[in-house]
């Protein structure tokens, strides 16, 4: 039961773009990196194994997961740039704008971006680099087994610990692979400690209000933590933790309080379209309420609410006529290369 949860994370990063609300974006990227490392772990554990047609399989569809959604979303990226115009995007984020080097636009269409670079069509997409990179390290065996995911934690613990001993900045223990290895690695031993973690800690599991109760506490994080001057410190690292939590909660429930299976699964499938779509529509809406007569001079949180039902319009659109389609080809792909 985890697509209302990422639906819910991705309404974060959202709300970073539209609402300009410092930190709350980046809290949710290190959430979604957590429960990527679980998922993934599962899925190589339960769904493919490690045979050589099983990796295949599981590079495919990771493949097909990825690419198309964020294909089309690049399309829509250039389309709205060429309409918008470059006087009018690049006043409003400088980083939204064509690739102006062959290099440039093969970064963009594979998948190969770092933080804030320039010339980007979608520019949140830097955090799917590193999500491709500890999918294929996950899919070669990185979390084959419970003593080799403990000792990748480990290392990204003491990783961790080095950069914030050494006064790394914020990007550095944000934005780059080696600071995505702790929660990826969390995620994957979380999976394999899910018998003890059950013994030890069964009010995770059997009370129903707990997934509320931590999304919550993740709120409520933020508000403090941001309010302290903490946010880039201690807020950062106890959000984790608390996105963890979450992570151990869900992981084996069978339903939520007020939510559905099939509406859990309806909502998760709004969170990919959602991450990559709003960031160029944003540009559009801004330029269309502007046009109607609101004279935003940034985004904040009225911007928020007019943005947000027709991105989640779009969003569902997507989800309908792509991700349900590709999905099918996806199931092929396992069944036969499972055969």
């Amino acid at each position: 039961m985890f697509g209302t949860y990422r639906a819910l994370l991705a309404i974060l990063v959202v709300v970073l773009h539209y609402a300009k609300v410092n930190f709350i974006g980046q809290y949710a990227v290190f959430g979604f990196f957590a429960l990527s490392g679980y998922l993934m772990t599962f899925i190589m554990q339960n769904n493919y194994g490690y045979s050589p047609r099983g990796i295949v399989a599981y590079a495919i569809n990771r493949f097909l997961r990825i690419y198309p959604l964020y294909w089309f979303s690049c399309v829509v990226a250039a389309m709205l740039l060429l309409l918008l115009g470059p006087a009018y995007t690049t006043q409003v984020n400088g980083l939204f704008a064509f690739p102006d080097t062959t290099v440039g636009w093969v970064r963009n269409i594979f998948l190969y971006l770092e933080f804030n670079g320039p010339n980007t069509l979608i520019g949140p997409a830097w955090a799917l680099t590193i999500e491709l990179f500890f999918y294929m390290c996950i899919g070669i065996g990185l979390s084959r087994s419970r003593k080799i995911t403990l000792v990748w934690f480990l290392l990204s613990v003491v990783y961790t610990g080095y950069m914030i001993v050494s006064g790394a900045d914020f990007i550095q223990r944000y934005a780059t692979l080696g600071a995505a290895s702790l929660p990826f690695a969390t995620g994957a031993l979380i999976y394999h400690s899910r018998g003890d973690l059950k013994v030890r800690f069964p009010f995770l599991f059997n009370l129903a209000y707990v997934p509320a109760l931590l999304f919550s506490l993740l709120l409520i994080n933020h508000a403090v933590m941001l309010k302290s001057g903490l946010a880039a410190s201690l807020g950062f690292y106890s959000n984790f933790a608390i996105c963890a939590l979450m992570v151990i909660s869900l992981m084996e429930r069978k339903e939520l309080f007020l939510i559905s299976r099939s509406l859990d699964n309806a909502l998760g499938d709004l969170s990919y379209p959602m991450y990559l779509i709003h960031y160029p529509l944003g540009f559009l809406f801004l330029y269309i309420y502007r046009q109607a007569g609101f004279e935003f001079t940034t985004t904040g949180p009225v911007t928020f609410l007019l943005f947000f039902p027709p991105l989640l319009a779009v969003s569902w659109g997507m989800a309908v006529g792509i991700e349900r389609r590709v999905e099918v080809l996806r199931s092929a792909v396992k069944t036969k290369l499972k055969a």
